[in-house]
């Protein structure tokens, strides 16, 4: 053991030297030569360097982190209270998502969606491309790869341009369309400026019982959804992900983008969701409130096309069978739809009884064998 470790610090301490060389390099440049010294070291001393680490740190420490995660998950299973553990850890983690204090990293560029008011920052040396939408430098000066030059404070960020953050000093790139795509790679995080979520204990219930993923950055509850994402999360409320991701369902829809396909064509062949036209589904469009009970509804039984409802009332519905009340709806139909709300409304569902049956959404998949006994007991602990 104490081999490792040595070995294990002298691999730390090269990884220390490499990256103040790193830093160093970064600093590079001048009037003259702007743009070198950037260039070179986004395209080729990143990739080196990070191939280097890796292989020195293989060889020498000997140590597999995916091993040591292993024996820690089979150490923590033999504690008798290892899922409260868990709980707590999970409740950790999401204020540090939920508050911009959680670094993600992605070794290679990384696209994902962000929304009017999102802000992305990261680590020195964090690079972000924006593909669609647009957006502004924020908290500080950023610098553009392309164009070899700083980017001050409230500068505009142009589209298919790549930028390094210089310091980890918050700044970053604000999105100012209502919606963007922005790759990124490096360690990053996504804080907003918009709607406080209520509903973070229901998140980690769902997600306890194995029903709620979350996004790349976390939760995002304080974002809406689109409508591919909200099929997308009906699919996994009902514990049905497995069978989407075989892609062996199909749709009609031209505009669904790949990542979906497999979920859109699996609601949609079960019955759960249709387009908003014969061969669209606007995937990207903000989902409602009232659409997303519509789905949920049809998850529970209830046929619209035959009469159950009217999907355009189905809030009214609701209420009717008890999965939610009259001051919900009225407070629904006022204001914006957030994913906070839209996992309130997948939990009330589930303690919802499926048309023509006395047994809720929840105990079905119990039955069936999608969630256990133990994980609605560990998800209910976190609601108390």
């Amino acid at each position: 053991m104490k081999r490792i470790w040595t070995r294990v610090s002298l691999v730390l301490c090269c990884v220390i030297l490499l990256g103040l060389t790193w830093l160093t390099c970064a600093s590079g440049g001048d009037a003259a030569d702007p743009v070198v010294s950037l260039s070179y070291l986004s395209n080729q001393i990143h990739a080196e360097l990070t191939a280097a680490i890796k292989s020195r740190v293989d060889s020498a420490a000997g140590v597999d982190v995916d091993d040591l995660r292993e024996k820690r998950t089979e150490a923590l299973g033999k504690l008798s209270n290892a899922g409260l553990i868990g709980a707590a850890s999970d409740k950790v983690l999401a204020y540090l998502q939920q508050n911009g204090k959680y670094f993600y990293y992605s070794d290679t560029t990384r696209f994902i969606h962000l929304q009017k008011d999102d802000v992305i920052s990261g680590a020195a040396g964090t690079q972000i491309l924006l593909r669609s939408g647009s957006g502004i430098a924020n908290g500080g000066s950023i610098i553009d790869l392309t164009a070899g030059k700083s980017l001050a404070a409230g500068g505009s960020v142009s589209q298919n341009a790549r930028y390094m953050l210089p310091a980890r000093d918050r700044s970053g790139v604000r999105i100012t369309s209502q919606s963007a795509t922005v790759g990124v790679q490096g360690f990053y995080r996504v804080t907003s400026v918009a709607y406080e979520p209520q509903y973070v204990a229901h998140a980690q219930a769902l997600k306890r019982m194995g029903l709620f993923q979350g996004t790349s950055t976390g939760f995002n509850l304080g974002k809406t959804a689109t409508r591919a994402e909200a099929a997308t999360m009906l699919v996994r409320l009902l514990g049905e992900e497995s069978v989407a991701l075989r892609g062996t369902s199909r749709h009609p829809f031209g505009d669904v983008p790949t990542w979906a396909n497999g979920y859109i064509g699996h609601a949609y062949s079960k019955g759960y969701t249709n387009g908003t036209s014969a061969n669209r589904f606007t995937p990207n469009n903000p989902v409602s409130a009232t659409q997303y009970m519509t789905f949920l509804l049809r998850a529970l039984g209830y046929d619209d096309a035959k009469g159950d409802f009217q999907w355009d009332a189905a809030l009214a519905h609701a209420v009717k069978i008890g999965l939610i009340s009259k001051a919900e709806q009225d407070s629904l139909n006022k204001s914006t739809f957030y994913r906070d709300q839209m996992v309130y409304l997948s939990y009330r569902a589930l303690l919802t009884a499926r048309k023509g049956s006395t047994g809720t959404l929840l105990e079905y998949l119990r039955v069936s064998g999608v969630v256990s006994a133990s994980s609605i007991d560990e998800a209910m602990n976190l609601l108390r």
